[in-house]
């Protein structure tokens, strides 16, 4: 229901009588006072000297008046949103080494532009249809829209004995450092080793001359994986007492606009954070939504024992160690350490399982 605040002589104030009035107010020869819409009517028929004005336009004013360039770039902001989605910024192909100038004409050919902008002229279910009935010779070919990128799929017909297409780059396999031979797997190439075989690093273990036990050369890029028994000494040094910076467990997450890569908000939710940060929409680096989630962080006093300090040295040869197929450690055993004041020093022989097939390529000369 509307609502109107109004103004009329002193005088006249026996008319509100039997009139729906509130918060009535006499100032001088004046009354003011609110009032409902179906009052308002009678009192304008009956008071010819009668002032006032409709509330909820008097406040819709203002806010206008006060938020109206806000509103305006919220406006263009939701309009770009939309075109975001509808729009066809970049055509990419999401498969490595799948990149094909025909595919990439045809889809070019199913936008139109508009102004500086490009868009679908053709649902995707029939430009799939279309896509697959002309280029049947892939296994399987599709495309698909995520934001302002078209996204093609391509997967290649595999012929059996060729799924891998090396780079051209011939050479040998060679060891990465002295191990004992405990497993391996070889493709393509001429297999010189054997399982339970001491190998030195820099020896051939596997090489890429076809013609190797012939004096001859024709190469190829051998394909193996050589998994051999390493044992080394690492040394690693802990310092007793420290302080470090840790997550606190409280997170915060904002969705923001940026203006010329100014954020629109100037309050951070904790004084010490660590931050993530995703852009969601660019328009042409003028406008763009972001979203940031914020980790509180705080300043930890550390400080080990000798068994703790132990135990963490032993997780830093591990973090360190990123284990592939057949990969692993084996054992961390410690040999010796020396205590000062501030730091342990620990020496720790390590046995692992790894990869030691270092690819050389062959140099032609």
């Amino acid at each position: 229901m509307k609502e109107y605040k109004a103004k009329i002589p002193k005088e006249e104030s026996s008319k509100l009588s039997r009139k729906k009035i509130t918060n009535v107010k006499v100032n001088n020869d004046d009354v003011y006072f609110y009032t409902n819409d179906s009052s308002i009517k009678q009192l304008i028929k009956e008071i010819e000297a009668i002032e006032y004005e409709d509330i909820l336009r008097k406040r819709l004013k203002a806010f206008l008046k006060k938020h109206l360039i806000s509103i305006i770039s919220i406006f263009i902001i939701i309009i770009l949103l939309i075109n975001q989605n509808i729009a066809v910024k970049e055509i990419r192909f999401i498969n490595y080494n799948t990149y094909d100038e025909d595919v990439e004409a045809f889809v070019i050919e199913r936008l139109k532009k508009i102004g500086p902008f490009y868009y679908l002229n053709d649902s995707l279910n029939n430009i799939n249809f279309e896509i697959k009935s002309e280029f049947y010779d892939y296994e399987w070919i599709s495309v698909s829209k995520k934001g302002a990128y078209l996204d093609i799929d391509i997967r290649k017909q595999k012929v059996p004995g060729y799924e891998d297409i090396d780079d051209g780059i011939v050479g040998d396999f060679v060891a990465s450092r002295d191990a004992v031979i405990k497993v391996y797997y070889v493709k393509k190439g001429v297999v010189l080793i054997v399982e339970s075989q001491t190998v030195k690093q820099g020896e051939l273990l596997v090489s890429g001359n076809l013609k190797y036990h012939l004096n001859q050369v024709e190469y190829i890029k051998p394909q193996a994986i050589i998994i051999g028994e390493v044992l080394e000494y690492q040394n690693v040094r802990v310092r007793k007492h420290f302080s470090r910076t840790d997550r606190s467990g409280e997170i915060t997450i904002k969705t923001y606009f940026t203006l010329f890569n100014k954020k629109l908000f100037s309050k951070l939710p904790y004084e010490q954070y660590q931050e993530d940060e995703v852009e969601v929409f660019n328009f042409l680096d003028f406008i763009k939504l972001k979203r940031s989630i914020y980790y509180q962080v705080e300043e930890v006093d550390i400080e080990y024992n000798y068994d703790d300090a132990i135990s963490y040295a032993k997780s830093l040869i591990r973090k360190d160690f990123n284990p592939g197929l057949y990969e692993q450690i084996i054992f961390i055993e410690l040999v010796s350490f020396i205590e000062d004041s501030d730091y342990y020093d620990f020496k720790f022989i390590v046995k692992k399982h790894e990869n030691i097939a270092l690819f050389v390529p062959y140099n032609q000369g």
